[in-house]
């Protein structure tokens, strides 16, 4: 049973962690706009998303409203074969000529899933991280 001051805590914890997830989310939208805008004032329009979670799903919103083109999405977690209609394909597929840049959509192990990029071949100043 919750009692009155423990419905209170409750109430206060939900919206410390509502005000943080918006604050994440607004953080990294704009964080995106920023890394994307100077891609396309450049041309570079070929963009790879790497991850399929919450992270890729703000990196698609941003990439459809700058009018850029999501060329593919790679992971190696097996857990979709199309993101948003784009197909998933290995990170083994992936190939530096192929792409303007990749955004690491991990929220997580963004700084590991970039040293796998650069291991891979791909520049590292194509590489755009949410970290």
């Amino acid at each position: 049973m919750l009692t009155p001051r423990g419905l209170a805590e409750k109430t206060r914890l939900t919206y410390e962690f509502m005000e943080y997830s918006l604050r994440l989310y607004r953080g990294t939208r704009g964080m995106l706009r920023e890394a994307l805008t100077s891609l396309a004032a450049r041309d570079q329009r070929r963009i790879v998303l790497y991850g399929t979670g919450e992270a890729a799903e703000l990196a698609y919103l941003t990439i459809a409203e700058l009018g850029l083109t999501l060329t593919c999405v790679v992971s190696d977690n097996g857990q979709s074969d199309r993101f948003f209609g784009v197909p998933v394909r290995p990170l083994s597929a992936l190939r530096d000529d192929d792409v303007d840049a990749v955004i690491v959509a991990a929220f997580g192990s963004a700084a590991e899933a970039a040293r796998e990029l650069e291991a891979r071949g791909i520049a590292p100043e194509k590489i755009v991280s949410l970290a």
